[in-house]
């Protein structure tokens, strides 16, 4: 829960500076903390054929197209 109300924090920023859109802060986060921890875990059991970078890149990509501005 700490990962997430860092994140809360940053996108809260993030709808104050119109570079995102309005949502649900709290829920988001969360949401988006267990996306990285089901990429991590993908990767610890070996089902992600991708290199890391890869991983990072579609998370990142799949986050920012949902919530951007």
């Amino acid at each position: 829960l700490q990962q997430a109300h860092l994140l809360e924090n940053v996108l809260q920023q993030g709808i104050r500076c119109k570079a995102l859109r309005k949502t649900r802060t709290e829920t988001a986060a969360v949401a988006i903390s267990d996306l990285i921890r089901g990429i991590i875990v993908q990767r610890l059991l070996g089902w992600s054929k991708g290199d890391v970078e890869s991983d990072i890149n579609f998370v990142f990509d799949l986050v920012w197209r949902g919530i951007a501005a």
